[in-house]
């Protein structure tokens, strides 16, 4: 079991992330009218709506979130290249700071501002989490993911290829971790409220203990070649 663990680590982190994104993404849209902070989709729509409407409060603030979305995935990048900073371990404690936010923020406050949160985070965890098994495998939303994960098992039922079955059983799993993270932040949401949030606490100490775990382990293997 720990084999597996340590030769599928990066996959196994992947489909945690996505299963936190997918809890705090849909525990977002039930509480905060709609608002779906992990993507720029919905905002984009909604920002033209709002200005075709004449809502333009609504518009700024919509660009607001646009702002924060590309801001954390360009400091995501940065800090990636220019420093050595461990951009993963930040991405989880950023999710986890992001929950503390959400959480606190008042009630009062418009939707989409509540949200605020959310997309920072969900940007800086894409640039964290982006992909695995050398393939670029977003843990944010799936819609790409189940193109590829229907495109890959097309082609290993086509060609038998076991690469192509790999790629498939990542973006498959990938998508069902969402889905089931997607669940739990739907009862989180309806059955517990606001702090239903904090159930998102165990996926994100499990990454952060996976992480510390797949470090030492790594640490331990230079130690003993260095000897």
């Amino acid at each position: 079991m720990l084999s597996y663990i340590k030769e599928e680590q990066e996959s196994i982190l992947h489909w945690i992330m996505t299963f936190h994104a997918g809890f705090l993404g849909t525990y977002g849209i039930l509480l905060h009218s709609g608002n779906f902070g992990n993507a720029m989709t919905g905002n984009f729509t909604s920002m033209a709506a709002d200005l075709v409407s004449g809502h333009f409060p609504h518009v700024l603030l919509r660009l607001g979130a646009l702002l924060l979305f590309s801001s954390a995935a360009m400091i995501s990048y940065l800090l990636s290249r220019f420093t050595s900073l461990p951009i993963k371990r930040l991405a989880v404690l950023g999710d986890a700071l992001c929950i503390l936010l959400v959480v606190s923020l008042p009630e009062t406050l418009p939707p989409i501002l509540s949200v605020y949160p959310i997309y920072f985070c969900s940007s800086f965890q894409w640039g964290a989490f982006s992909s695995a098994r050398g393939y670029n495998c977003a843990s944010v939303f799936i819609s790409n993911n189940i193109k590829q994960a229907s495109l890959a098992w097309t082609q290993y039922w086509i060609d038998r290829e076991s690469k192509l079955k790999r790629k498939a059983v990542l973006y498959t799993f990938t998508v069902l971790s969402f889905f089931f993270g997607a669940l739990t932040g739907s009862f989180a949401a309806l059955r517990i409220g606001v702090n239903g949030a904090f159930i998102g606490f165990a996926p994100l100490s499990i990454s952060a203990l996976l992480l510390w775990f797949f470090e030492s382990n790594e640490h331990d293997e230079i130690t003993v070649s260095d000897i």
